[in-house]
């Protein structure tokens, strides 16, 4: 069984870690339920007085052996025997204490070890990815407008030339960002409906006509998400990135087969066994049961081979 992340209700395995969309950690909210009420003593008294009388006992055994003429009379002859009991288990109570501290640190750099891996395997989640698109898009545009400030400043025909050359190159690489962006909202989508078409024969009445009804609202998530792409196919500079372009546009149209073929089915079922006259919800579909999808949405190699052409123009400017 499958269930919704509480956060972002993206479908999750029971034994997922984290939500592969937004990051949130499942094991934090198990262990603070199981800790809920439950009271950490400042510090491990058990551990403290064994460890204390252990080093105390140690202590004082030296200190008198080192008091005494080495012979066993003379270890119980020793003068002040008091005072070396007194310093060697406030030795040992000193060494208890510093050997707490020890493990404390050990166990808390295994515990931020422990955070840094969890916090490394959700920086591939798609929320991750989704900021990272963004910030690379900030950065794409702050490099887009000294460039056209630039070329605003150049009066050289070859320099506004190789100039405009680095424009295209930021723009290709901009809509590149488009397209991985769009990739992440295509995962979502699919999300949705691999309920209905992971087990539709385990549906209820109702949630099978809510998946019927849905039609409607996975086409126009299907469309939307084709808008704004139509410029790539029409403009010459989009040239270079019309492979990924066309890549892209045919994962939309599997995944909306893989929606109409299951719609399909679903409109079959109710045929074979009509519905009861139920109230049925027009909102679109709640998660049910599925296997969670999640695409790779790392950047195409286009894009860091658009960033070394983009380099070496710049440093030929330079040297002009």
């Amino acid at each position: 069984m499958f269930s919704e992340c509480e956060n972002c209700e993206f479908l999750v395995t029971p034994d997922a870690e984290f939500c592969p969309d937004c990051g949130v950690s499942f094991l934090d909210e198990e262990v603070a339920k199981e800790n809920e009420g439950v009271e950490e003593p400042e510090t491990n008294r058990v551990f403290l007085l064994v460890a204390s009388a252990f080093f105390g006992t140690i202590f004082t055994v030296f200190i008198i052996y080192a008091q005494s003429d080495g012979t066993l009379d003379g270890f119980f002859q020793v003068e002040e025997i008091r005072t070396s009991l007194f310093v060697g288990i406030s030795l040992g109570v000193l060494a208890a204490f510093l050997t707490e501290i020890t493990l404390s640190l050990v166990m808390e750099k295994r515990e931020s070890r422990k955070r840094w891996d969890k916090d490394r395997l959700r920086a591939d989640t798609l929320s991750h990815k989704e900021n990272e698109i963004v910030q690379t898009v900030l950065e794409l545009e702050e490099k887009k407008t000294s460039i056209e400030l630039l070329l605003s400043e150049t009066e050289d025909f070859s320099k506004r030339r190789n100039i405009r050359k680095l424009l295209e190159i930021i723009e290709c690489q901009m809509e590149i960002c488009h397209i991985q962006e769009n990739r992440i909202e295509l995962a979502r989508i699919e999300n949705e409906f691999l309920p209905y078409a992971n087990a539709p024969l385990s549906l209820s009445y109702k949630e099978l006509s809510e998946g019927i009804k849905s039609k409607g609202y996975f086409t126009e998530a299907f469309s939307q998400i084709r808008k704004g792409f139509e410029r790539i196919e029409t403009e010459e500079k989009f040239e270079r990135i019309l492979p990924e372009h066309k890549k892209f546009m045919a994962e939309i149209d599997e995944c909306e087969l893989n929606w109409q073929t299951t719609h399909e089915e679903l409109s079959n079922l109710q045929t074979a066994k009509p519905l009861p006259s139920t109230e049925i919800s027009n909102k679109h579909p709640k998660h049910l049961i599925a296997k969670p999808f999640q695409p790779n949405s790392n950047f195409p190699p286009i894009f860091n081979q658009l960033e070394t052409e983009y380099l070496k123009l710049a440093d030929k400017l330079d040297t002009q």
